[in-house]
């Protein structure tokens, strides 16, 4: 009978120990994204969020987002994202072509930001806009 319980025990704790660890690597969190720096209402914000480095570098969008640009300062939350590693590219879709315009250099026509918000003189990579996402979150992309 002793064996019995001790083998039940046993099952108990390696089920808690391991529903422990379920419950903690499928948190979820709220992402508040506020963009910055709009000077138009034309045309639209398209919104890329990649989960990973691999998708970022394939440009496999994780969730796509088009907002009708209204106001030089808004916001948009994201519900229940999985704990991880995001990066956010966003471009405001001036003549709605779907695109990032660019001129005969190669730079953007178009305003465009990435999270983390630093200066680049070229495309992004995905250690520039990668940030974790740990809790709930609000994060500000300032279009240039």
């Amino acid at each position: 009978m002793k064996k019995y319980s001790f083998i039940k025990l046993l099952v108990i704790i390696l089920f808690t120990v391991l529903t422990g660890f379920k419950t903690q690597t499928n948190e979820q969190f709220n992402l508040k994204m506020n963009f910055t720096g709009i000077k138009t209402s034309d045309g639209n914000l398209l919104i890329a969020i990649y989960d990973s480095k691999k998708s970022f570098e394939e440009k496999k969008v994780t969730i796509s987002i088009h907002k009708k640009v209204d106001d030089d300062n808004f916001s948009i939350e994201i519900f229940n994202l999985p704990k991880g590693e995001y990066a956010v590219m966003c471009f405001q879709d001036l003549n709605n072509n779907h695109q990032l315009d660019f001129n005969e250099y190669f730079m953007p026509m178009e305003p465009w930001g990435i999270s983390n918000n630093k200066n680049l003189m070229r495309a992004p990579e995905w250690e520039d806009a990668v940030f974790s996402l740990m809790n709930n979150q609000s994060i500000t992309i300032e279009l240039k």
